[in-house]
């Protein structure tokens, strides 16, 4: 195993990464895949599994703590204020699944995701910049990308070669495909 570098940098700062590295000639044209749910801690119905509506493109989970209620989002620049009329049609679209439930007193959550016009995270090292890393733009896929790209970041910072091409994911290919 190698030994890790002692003065690096590792940008992963969800969907506002863009103007960190922005200074440093990098363009990460980055955008807010904000998400938004309800939760209900007291809905007066249980549910077992997931209940997805598909005509109106939400679902319902159990959780703990509750039912939430999500599945809308908006593109927008990570500090715009949310549009919480998306919160209003979520209640109205689960009340009308669920007519019975208590969903009068939910509390609204919405989120910004990092999201990259196609679709790829940056990852790697900032050119002209050996000691800045980079791990963004991952979009809905960042529960579920971010550990791996944890993994190939702490390989790149111990000197070991990853075991996946970085190219479509190199900090600069938005760059390169303009």
């Amino acid at each position: 195993m190698s030994t890790p570098r002692s003065a690096v940098v590792v940008v992963a700062a969800a969907a506002w990464p863009s103007a960190l590295v922005q200074p440093l000639g990098l363009k990460l044209p980055l955008l807010a895949e904000r998400g938004y749910h309800m939760q209900y801690a007291d809905a007066g119905i249980q549910l077992n599994d997931v209940v997805t509506e598909l005509e109106q493109a939400f679902a319902v989970t159990p959780m703990d703590s509750g039912l939430r209620v999500g599945g809308t989002e908006e593109i927008c620049l990570a500090d715009n204020p949310p549009s919480w009329a998306r919160e209003d049609a979520l209640q109205d679209h689960a009340g009308k699944m669920f007519p019975g439930a208590r969903l009068q007193n939910g509390t609204r959550w919405a989120g910004p995701r990092p999201g990259a016009p196609d679709s790829l995270p940056a990852i790697g090292a900032l050119p002209d910049h050996p000691d800045m890393y980079i791990a963004a733009g991952h979009g809905h896929l960042s529960l579920s990308g971010a550990p791996q790209t944890a993994h190939i970041i702490a390989a790149l910072l111990c000197g070991e070669i990853p075991d996946i091409d970085l190219a479509p994911f190199a900090p600069d290919h938005f760059q390169r495909e303009a």
